[in-house]
């Protein structure tokens, strides 16, 4: 139980957020879950990408991937369903920089990446965001475990660094200035970090 003090009120708008336009942002994953799936056939991987650069920044793309089934070497469906999940967990991963292995999700946060969102229009449902592709920013460094690590008993590989900037390709300020640290304001008041303005719309897939 859980004291809440909710008042109802009618004069709150009833409207769900309308999905980002279809392109591509810079945006990084700030939460991840794992688990068996609904029907209890196989594994799901799910990540909350949040775009932190642009005028989309604070709106948030969630991404649900079938990364295993129990029964796919005699189902076709979901051998296909199977391949495309981890097809596309395999480029996020690279898009972050690494090469091998990744033995935890967390290991995913708080990394910058540029990802393609698109819009799905399916009968019956609310339009919503996807997440298409996944790339680096400009070319990320490798992250390859040190020999003999076994990363799922703590030893975790080094994080990517801010990858370099390339000729003739400019960098959002954010990355200019160092992921993760503030861009002063001509106001002299300090300016809330990207990543923390606004609110999303949601993807249930």
């Amino acid at each position: 139980m859980a004291v809440i003090n909710h008042v109802i009120r009618d004069d709150i708008p009833d409207e769900k957020p309308k999905p980002v336009p279809e392109g591509e942002y810079i945006a990084m994953i700030v939460k991840s879950d794992a688990g068996r799936n609904k029907k209890n056939t196989g594994r799901f991987i799910s990540l909350n990408f949040k775009i932190i650069d642009g005028q989309y920044a604070g709106r948030y793309i969630f991404d649900y991937i079938n990364h295993e089934f129990d029964d796919y070497e005699t189902d076709t469906g979901k051998k296909t369903a199977q391949h495309i999940g981890q097809t596309h967990l395999n480029e996020i991963c690279r898009a972050l920089g690494y090469i091998t292995q990744v033995s935890d999700t967390v290991l995913l946060h708080d990394k910058p990446l540029k990802i393609t969102v698109g819009v799905r229009h399916d009968p019956g449902y609310d339009p919503r965001n996807e997440v298409k592709k996944a790339t680096p920013i400009s070319g990320a460094a490798p992250v390859v475990p040190q020999q003999g690590a076994n990363m799922a008993a703590g030893n975790q590989p080094q994080a990517p660094t801010t990858p370099p900037q390339q000729q003739g390709e400019a960098l959002p300020q954010f990355l200019q200035q160092g992921a993760g640290t503030e861009v002063p304001q001509q106001t002299g008041q300090p300016a809330p970090k990207a990543w923390e303005q606004g609110q999303g719309g949601i993807q249930d897939l």
